[in-house]
């Protein structure tokens, strides 16, 4: 993934269930769940990204979270030829 800007919101978990990390600068003894979970990008979180501490991925929108559900398409009309 591309290095997020400041600011963004991204998905953010730890790269190692293990280690425990904080959730911020002044966020002493409060740390991130290890399935991870929505935060700004900020330089604390940039820090732990470069050190290699955590896994930063893109949010997905929400119309692309939504399963697409397959087109239905009507039977096609036969023609009844009533002689036949």
């Amino acid at each position: 993934m591309r290095e997020p800007k400041h600011g963004e919101r991204v998905h953010i978990r730890p790269a190692h269930k293990a280690v425990k990390i904080q959730r911020g600068a002044a966020s002493y003894g409060q740390f991130l769940p290890d399935e991870g979970e929505e935060r700004e990008f900020d330089e604390f979180m940039r820090a732990r990204w470069l050190e290699g501490s955590i896994i930063v991925s893109e949010l997905v929108p929400p119309q692309a979270q939504q399963e697409v559900a397959p087109e239905i398409v009507p039977p096609q009309e036969v023609a009844h030829d009533p002689e036949s």
